[in-house]
């Protein structure tokens, strides 16, 4: 993954090793996809959800959230490989677009918008809906034409492949996904609508098995009781955000921590129905210290 190696490492930040006690976790204890989405966009943990079935989530998600803010409203969009996605952002209550799957793109659309419908139709992918390059460009085409306040990505492969014990595809995978995160922030970088104002968050909604006593539940698993696949990673690059590379200090993040990083990166203070997770001080610290008292309209402009 050399853009997390280099442009990451050398003027973001990157959490995650635990080699130098440096931990970032589910605080959910299912470890899986549902359940750990869940909590990375609601900022909370909620234990009724236990499966990936297609029912619309209980929560509103920071995405909703930031949605119904003055001059946010129908600025927000996700799009994913995983067709569970309009459930887990309850699509049809929450209002905000959500291309995920197979789903093709609506609307007036870009030459290469309809290139994308059919293309997608013609490449299957053997193990998940759809190829991450599609998820990437149907959302790159949507960014570059609507210009959004606020982006979310999800990818899939490296999952997949996991799960189908083809090694050799999930670094492939997990390599690609590199590439098109760094063409994603070279494009950001030179944009006039989001150059030096817009912070870009990565980071995972579980972790793979590193192996019980039994040896059942391996790399290729996840989900309690798989042991490792709790623990998880991050990364932020953006204006705001402190060069420190990767840091090697001692701390404990949880992913619940995102949402409210996610809302105060746009200026913005997330509350919901319960307690969230704290900003991530070290990601935006000037946020974090406005936070304390209102949120900056001087800081709305930001994506």
């Amino acid at each position: 993954m050399p853009f997390f190696w280099t442009t990451i490492e050398a003027g973001g930040q990157l959490y995650g090793n635990r080699q130098f006690n440096n931990d970032v976790n589910c605080a959910n204890m299912q470890w899986f996809s549902y359940p750990g989405y869940s909590e990375l966009l609601s900022g909370f943990v909620d234990s009724r959800i236990n499966s990936n079935d297609k029912v619309d989530n209980r929560n509103s998600s920071v995405l909703e959230f930031i949605n119904q803010q003055p001059g946010f409203e129908n600025r927000v969009a996700a799009f994913s490989t995983w067709d569970v996605f309009p459930y887990i952002l309850r699509e049809k209550k929450s209002d905000i677009l959500v291309n995920a799957g197979v789903e093709p793109m609506e609307g007036s659309l870009s030459e290469s918008e309809k290139m994308l419908n059919e293309l997608q139709e013609l490449i299957p992918n053997p193990v998940t809906n759809r190829n991450d390059a599609f998820t990437f460009y149907f959302a790159f085409e949507y960014l570059k034409r609507e210009k959004p306040r606020a982006l979310f990505i999800s990818f899939d492969e490296t999952d997949a492949y996991a799960h189908s014990g083809k090694y050799d595809e999930y670094l492939k995978a997990a390599n690609k996904t590199d590439k098109l995160i760094a063409k994603l922030w070279d494009w950001i970088r030179h944009d006039e609508n989001y150059k030096d104002q817009t912070t870009l968050i990565i980071t995972t909604d579980h972790g793979r098995g590193r192996g019980n006593k039994d040896g059942k539940m391996s790399w290729r698993s996840h989900g309690f009781p798989s042991l490792g696949s709790g623990q998880t990673w991050l990364a932020a690059i953006g204006p705001d955000t402190p060069a420190l590379g990767e840091v090697r200090e001692k701390m404990q993040l949880y992913q619940k921590q995102v949402a409210a990083t996610m809302a105060a990166s746009v200026g913005l203070i997330y509350e919901n129905r319960k307690e969230v997770g704290s900003v991530i001080s070290n990601i935006l610290p000037t946020q974090v210290a406005q936070s304390t008292t209102t949120t900056t309209d001087a800081s709305l402009n930001k994506q």
